[in-house]
């Protein structure tokens, strides 16, 4: 994601600055999805942070004032699109079909590979986990990379 960021802003790669960092916040809200809306904030919260860490570890210079600055635009960001009536990110809850999970349970042939396919279903249910949940798992970052 910073890539495609750094490519659309024209920076470079390495380019921690505060005035990146605001400028990342602000077009994660924007556009920064795959399909080009926008994330909702706490999950740009959480993408900043990990810009943040990645930078880090490439030697680049972010300094902790300028990723709450970053923070901090955020938050204005935030408050802007809940006046404007925009809710992102707070979707209802699906109602429970444990009809659903039952057939999915018995559409996978008895093999070990099912078999675990079948826990995560349900033990994402039961504690309500996010489709990715269960990818990180697999520690970190699953067998689909980055």
């Amino acid at each position: 994601m910073w890539t495609r960021f750094c490519v659309a802003a024209g920076l470079p790669e390495l380019e921690g600055s505060r005035g990146a960092l605001v400028a990342f916040v602000a077009w994660m809200l924007r556009e920064g999805q795959q399909n080009r809306t926008g994330y909702a904030p706490s999950s740009a919260g959480t993408h900043l942070a990990a810009v943040v860490v990645g930078l880090r570890e490439r030697g680049a210079a972010v300094s902790g004032d300028d990723q709450a600055a970053a923070r901090k635009a955020l938050a204005g960001l935030e408050v802007r699109l809940l006046q404007a009536g925009e809710r992102r990110g707070r979707s209802q809850a699906v109602g429970a079909d444990i009809d659903g999970l039952y057939a999915i349970a018995r559409s996978c042939p008895d093999t070990l590979a099912c078999d675990r396919d079948k826990a995560l279903v349900l033990t994402g249910f039961h504690y309500a986990s996010r489709a990715q949940d269960p990818v990180m798992l697999e520690g970190g970052l699953g067998p689909w990379g980055r």
